[in-house]
């Protein structure tokens, strides 16, 4: 692996002069993870998966949903998961993997997103230029899944960059992973800038990049190119992943991207706009929002049109996403497994990857269980965050990954019994009152109470139609048994008063799917199918949704006049 270092004329933001500039910070816990992503693969299952961070009405898009009309669905999401309140924005990057000696892959932890919003200028008649806000409905990609080489000369392939950052083995910016020399024991940030000038026409464009281009000189400041006359604020990402538990650093490249890139030359982003126009051009206006003002953008209530949207730097813990997209393959959250989710072949270095078709098998490779638990009522169990009771209240039409469980097997003088784990959270389940109340998913590791024995009915263990069994919980002697209102207690004093509860086996053991690299509609050529009309508002919120984003893109060319 070779690596190329960034030449960096001035650092990352202190080489503008007085210009608006402030930050998002969005919460570690995406708003989703897994195959979706609506500007490439709309009403599709995406090639590979993303952690997804923004606006709570995000969705897997549809075909026949004109960017515009998207936006009126983000724009009107009831919260986002990052700090800005105002900014219904949704941003999603790949999942970063690593790759064991025996070629298993663990899910590598991340701290988070960090979006930077930088006004940069020109030279000559583009030294002060008159920035617009970014416009409702458009569409941004960074970077590119399929690329395997790095090319210094070509500006967008230099807005891909990577730090290692190290109390010994720190170094110059590199264009590729870094980690097959250094050691990252503070984290690995990966940043993408994404092009700031818009053709001033296109929403989006067939190859998702060509109505936007860089500056000339570099893709973090500089002059617009001509057909690109509209500047707007860049937009960047800064992602820090803790790779400080993984061996690293040995004269081997073990992590890898969730499209199968070995290099780093495959990191790319998504940019969907949700942000208020009148808003956006009030901060890029006001000198409240200048860079030192801001406090280099730490700062964001600093900026008088932010203020009132600018809670803490802090993001909103409970916000959730509003409909469940049904896909859960097994992504590695909490244990390893032997593919990536979709097709994606791991490469190294070389041509331009050509995705496959097909998925690889969900296979396990370890002794845990990963099952969807339901209910005698039919429905499965739920949790959203570790305050929630557990309840059975999810149909099978919605299961999603906060119904997703893990049984981790016990091991020593405790190997008969199990613990539960949310994937969702990575909590565990606990009876906190032994019997008197609800389970809750709020211990962040089982302890010696925290236990239960798993009997099936048949001896043997989940299936894809459910295996019934009783579940003992270690801590008071009693069985798991549900209440009339869908809530799970422990306080079944026989095995007679137990309730059954049926462990399916959500991981597919075969693909039959046929469609082109391995995508999946998820659209019938009857119009939509169940599962996107489970996704999409009603007409009458879509017209009205279509309605304000229309209205607020003439506000916006007001401003701009």
């Amino acid at each position: 692996m070779k690596f190329v270092v960034l030449v960096v004329v001035c650092t990352l933001f202190s080489c503008a002069l007085a210009a608006p500039l402030w930050k998002v910070f969005c919460q570690g816990t995406p708003l989703f993870r897994g195959r979706a992503d609506p500007i490439v693969n709309p009403g599709s299952l995406a090639q590979h998966s993303h952690k997804v961070f923004g606006g709570s009405a995000f969705d897997f898009g549809n075909k026949s949903t004109a960017p515009i009309d998207y936006f009126g669905q983000i724009f009107n999401s009831n919260c986002t998961t990052c700090s800005i309140t105002i900014d219904k924005s949704v941003y999603w990057v790949p999942d970063l993997y690593y790759q064991w000696p025996n070629k298993s892959l663990s899910l590598v932890p991340q701290g988070g997103l960090t979006v930077y919003y930088p006004s940069r200028q020109g030279s000559g008649a583009q030294a002060n230029p008159a920035w617009q806000a970014i416009p409702p409905g458009l569409r941004i990609v960074a970077g590119s899944p399929t690329r395997r080489t790095y090319n210094a000369s070509i500006v967008s392939q230099k807005a891909i960059s990577y730090a290692c950052l190290s109390s010994t083995s720190s170094g110059p910016e590199t264009g590729e992973f870094p980690t097959a020399t250094r050691v990252c024991d503070n984290g690995l940030r990966a940043q993408v800038w994404f092009p700031m000038c818009w053709n001033g026409k296109d929403l989006d464009s067939a190859d998702h990049f060509s109505h936007m281009s860089y500056p000339i000189e570099a893709p973090d400041g500089g002059n617009c190119p001509a057909g690109y006359p509209v500047r707007i604020p860049g937009v960047f990402f800064e992602l820090l992943f803790s790779v400080s538990s993984f061996p690293h650093g040995n004269g081997v490249q073990p992590f890898l991207w969730s499209n199968g890139d070995t290099t780093g030359n495959g990191l790319h982003g998504d940019f969907l706009n949700g942000w208020d126009p009148k808003i956006m051009q009030q901060a890029i206006q006001d000198p409240s929002c200048d860079i030192s003002n801001t406090n280099f953008g730490n700062s964001p209530q600093n900026c008088k049109p932010f203020t009132p949207y600018v809670k803490s730097t802090n993001p909103d813990q409970s916000c959730l996403i509003e409909k469940h997209l049904r896909t859960y393959e097994d992504l590695g959250i909490n244990h390893r497994i032997p593919h990536l989710p979709g097709c994606n072949p791991i490469t190294g270095e070389g041509a331009i990857v050509t995705p496959c078709q097909g998925a690889w098998p969900q296979t396990k490779i370890d002794n845990n269980y990963r099952v969807a638990i339901r209910a005698k009522n039919g429905l499965y169990w739920s949790i959203n965050t570790p305050n929630d009771n557990l309840v059975a209240s999810v149909s099978q039409a919605n299961l999603s990954y906060s119904e997703m469980f893990t049984i981790v097997p016990q091991y020593g003088a405790n190997a008969k019994l199990v613990a539960i784990q949310s994937e969702i959270m990575l909590q565990f389940m606990s009876d906190n009152s032994r019997g008197g109340s609800p389970f809750k998913f709020n211990r962040g590791s089982p302890s010696g109470w925290e236990f239960y024995t798993v009997t099936f009915v048949n001896g043997t263990g989940p299936s894809a139609a459910g295996t019934p069994a009783t579940i003992l919980a270690n801590s008071n002697g009693q069985y798991l048994q549900q209440h009339a209102d869908g809530s799970i207690w422990s306080d079944a004093k026989t095995v007679t008063a137990a309730s059954y509860f049926y462990f399916v086996d959500p991981n597919p053991t075969t693909d039959t799917r046929t469609s082109t690299q391995g995508f999946t509609p998820f659209e019938t050529s009857a119009g939509v199918s169940n599962l996107q009309a489970d996704s999409m508002e009603n007409s009458a919120n879509n017209m009205k949704a279509s309605v304000v984003a229309v209205m607020m893109v003439i506000a916006a060319l007001l401003v701009a006049l």
